[in-house]
């Protein structure tokens, strides 16, 4: 008789009596969860913020929802709104949130650092949004209509723009015209990158038909009141055609025309814009090509000025006749507001020191005064002293690299000893600074 055939061992059974499972219960909940009816459920709420998140450019403005909502929102939400103008023109309209705008600020540019101080990081964005526009702008690949569309999306928050290099010389026109409501304006026609062996004359400095164009900008604007064209070679007949359009604007208070080409024909006709009906405060002529025609004709504008509160003419050449005549300008006009005054390095001396004197003599509001840098001597120093016993309003004077063989501060000796501290401090602070710097270098 065969022997029964033995039955095939059970998986997971051993050969004694105790039976091993195959399946963990942990195993068995992880593959039961596997399934979709039996994944966890979402919340509402995060099923709402996702949704807005996806279709974000329907909305017209989510800050009607609670503030936490808006940040799980904006949290969610990408930084990259510059590369489509309707991501763009939507999140403008829609958000608000400091944060998200901060961190859109610092995903783009590297010159931005966490702890800048600013009043709005809304603001620096879309600000710096339009200097790369205007930078980056080419009339042969993006019509002037498209900019206009560009930077209609901007024109409520755009109140300050720096223009490091503008290439296409885009007329200033289009630009005030599209952003009615900039304050501050400051362009550079230059170069920005390094050009070796690609260099070209025609990209560096303004053109005539740039300075007609800022003719037009100074006399329709109703919102500018801080121009910066320093360093753009302006000569003097581009000075000229500019003047024309400042002797009837009447909003432009801080005009930098620094490190340009202006000579005495030039200044000519822009101390004709310094007459009665000027608003002018600060004007920056530092490092052009002044002689001492155009210190006489400044010194004829400054005899009716009375809005003028800081002047810079610095690296220049008035020389002493020049010199004299600026200052003799200002000592006839008793009406004269001008509170800082830089003259370094003009070649001036003992006749301008002379005309410093008799200036200081009737107590201007004259606050700083910096001579450094000229020819003035032993004798036009002491000029100068003795025109300080009576004057309680200079509290500043450098004099510093002249040939005089006393120290400059000789000459404080009518400082007040409320002032005397405070340039103290003020000196003591700025050294404080410097020891920082030096060690953070």
């Amino acid at each position: 008789m065969p022997a029964p055939q033995q039955a095939p061992p059970i998986p997971g059974v051993a050969t004694g009596s105790v039976v091993e499972p195959t399946l963990r219960v942990t195993d068995y909940a992880s593959r039961t969860l596997e399934h979709p009816s039996l994944r966890p459920v979402k919340q509402l709420k995060s099923l709402a913020i996702e949704t807005i998140v996806r279709n974000f450019r329907i909305y017209e403005d989510i800050n009607l929802l609670p503030a936490q909502d808006v940040e799980a929102i904006t949290s969610a939400l990408t930084t990259a709104i510059h590369t489509d103008d309707a991501t763009l023109e939507s999140t403008v309209r829609s958000i608000h949130s400091e944060p998200y705008w901060r961190r859109c600020c610092l995903d783009r540019w590297q010159s931005c650092h966490p702890m800048m101080r600013v009043s709005s990081w809304k603001q620096t964005y879309l600000e710096n949004h339009t200097r790369d526009l205007l930078e980056a702008y080419d009339q042969h690949t993006v019509g002037e209509f498209t900019l206009k569309k560009q930077l209609s999306v901007l024109v409520h928050f755009v109140h300050a723009v720096e223009v490091r290099q503008l290439l296409s010389h885009l007329s200033p026109v289009t630009v005030t015209e599209a952003l009615p409501n900039m304050s501050v304006l400051k362009v550079h026609y230059g170069v920005q990158r390094a050009l070796r062996m690609d260099y070209n004359r025609m990209l560096f400095g303004m053109q005539m038909p740039d300075a007609t164009a800022w003719a037009q900008v100074l006399k329709q604007t109703e919102s500018l009141t801080m121009l910066d064209l320093s360093g753009n070679l302006v000569d003097d007949d581009m000075a000229r055609f500019m003047s024309l359009g400042l002797k009837d604007n009447m909003t432009i208070t801080h005009l930098d025309l620094s490190h340009n080409k202006i000579g005495n024909r030039g200044l000519r006709q822009l101390a004709k814009a310094l007459g009665p009906n000027s608003v002018l405060t600060n004007l920056n002529l530092c490092d052009n090509q002044i002689h001492a025609d155009g210190g006489r004709y400044l010194g004829r504008a400054l005899k009716a000025n009375q809005v003028l509160i800081h002047l810079n003419l610095r690296l220049n050449r008035l020389a002493d006749g020049g010199g004299r005549m600026l200052f003799y300008g200002m000592h006839l006009n008793p009406a004269c507001q001008l509170l800082s005054l830089d003259v370094s390095s003009n070649a001036m001396g003992l006749e301008s020191a002379k005309a410093v004197a008799e200036f200081l003599q009737d107590d201007p509001p004259l606050h700083k005064l910096d001579l450094s840098g000229n020819f003035i001597e032993e004798e036009g120093a002491q000029c100068i002293q003795k025109s300080l016993t009576d004057n309680s309003n200079l509290w500043h004077m450098v004099l510093q690299k002249n040939h005089i063989p006393v120290s400059y501060t000789h000459l404080r000796a009518h400082e007040t000893p409320e002032h005397l501290v405070c340039r103290l401090l003020l000196e003591k602070k700025k050294k404080k600074i410097k020891r920082k710097k030096a060690c953070m270098r």
